[in-house]
């Protein structure tokens, strides 16, 4: 998912982050233009700005949230806003199935509906439908998981 956002240090720019868990691969579009991490220590995007002068963005882990902080001068900055609490609680509920006996299976059909939950809150949706969302694919893990098991259990 793309994510705009703003940073005081360049109050007229536009920014946006784009991230994959899948491939580990990020991009900055400052005021439209793509760049890359660089491969400087730290892994920073490399961003020229008027005068000749280069910035360094720093994007650093923000746990247990998903996406990253930007460090600009040694200060770090949210890309987007912190999820509440009861967010994360009911994000992270399929997580149960580990702790009903789910095992490996268990753990790889929860964990995924889990990151699909956190990335269903990220939505520009309203909450309501984030919610049936979130309720849905939490109802349709553990149906998935029983499903699976009891084929498993058939072979």
């Amino acid at each position: 998912m793309k994510y705009a956002f703003n940073l005081p240090e360049f109050p007229d720019a536009q920014l946006e982050f784009e991230s994959s868990i899948w491939t580990g691969k990020s991009t900055l579009w400052f005021d439209g233009m793509p760049y890359q991490r660089s491969l400087d220590e730290g892994k920073p995007f490399i961003i020229p700005i008027s005068g000749g002068e280069i910035i360094r963005l720093y994007p650093k882990p923000a746990y247990p949230d998903l996406i990253p902080l930007i460090e600009v001068h040694g200060v770090q900055h949210r890309i987007a806003a912190k999820l509440p609490w009861y967010e994360y609680t009911v994000a992270l509920l399929p997580l149960l199935i580990i702790f009903l006996g789910g095992g490996v299976i268990g753990g790889a059909i929860s964990g995924g509906a889990a990151f699909y939950n956190l990335q269903i809150l990220r939505t520009e949706d309203s909450n309501l439908a984030k919610y049936i969302k979130l309720i849905s694919v939490t109802f349709l893990t553990f149906i998935l998981y029983e499903l699976v098991v009891h084929l498993y259990y058939q072979i």
